[in-house]
């Protein structure tokens, strides 16, 4: 049976979900492969492995996105927690260019 984690995100950059943000969302996932990760904005929702699905949510700042992550207990509890950093950090990278994670 998969583990499910549901939660919210919120976008506080200040211009919302462009190209460079959807990057590092999908970068993150792609860490986590066998972890289904889809979210949910307006009535619409996106595969997490997608940068160009999460364009397509138009979600700008203060926007808050529905999460859902399916997989190992494990992978999605550690998959979580690197989203929730990159959602707090405001997509800023922290260190040597890259966004430095737990799973790193």
């Amino acid at each position: 049976m998969a583990y499910v984690i549901q939660g919210q995100l919120q976008v506080i950059n200040e211009i919302g979900l462009h190209a460079r943000p959807c990057a590092k969302i999908v970068r993150t996932i792609k860490k986590y492969p066998d972890v289904s990760v889809t979210f949910a904005y307006n009535q619409q929702t996106a595969d997490g492995g997608s940068i160009i699905d999460l364009m397509i949510l138009s979600a700008g700042r203060d926007a808050l996105l529905e999460a859902y992550l399916e997989g190992s207990e494990a992978d999605c509890k550690a998959l979580w927690a690197d989203l929730q950093r990159l959602f707090k950090s405001g997509f800023r990278d922290c260190k040597d260019g890259f966004f430095v994670t737990a799973h790193d």
